[in-house]
């Protein structure tokens, strides 16, 4: 699988794991907004078949960090223009 395949896998399974932690928001948590949504991100995503997009297995905490990572250079006004295409490319970059 070629690397442009594999970023819009990535960035599709981000998605999926976007709606998924916006309903686990509302029901679960009843409205309040999850500070370690990076490990429930890492989680989803090795649940969902990451691992095979990536042809490599990961740990959740590595995912989690490299997640939160990602979140925080936003923070600092790095401007990520399509988070889940950034975020998708920076995993396989920096994940194998």
């Amino acid at each position: 699988m070629g690397q442009e395949d594999k970023v819009r896998q990535v960035s599709d399974l981000l998605e999926l794991a976007t709606q998924a932690h916006h309903s686990y928001e509302a029901k679960v948590l009843k409205g309040h907004r999850d500070d370690r949504w990076f490990d429930w991100y890492a989680e989803y995503l090795i649940g969902h078949g990451i691992d095979l997009i990536l042809e490599d297995s990961l740990a959740s905490e590595i995912l989690g960090r490299l997640l939160r990572s990602t979140e925080r250079d936003r923070g600092q006004g790095q401007s990520l223009v399509d988070w889940k295409e950034v975020t998708a490319r920076r995993i396989i970059e920096e994940l194998t």
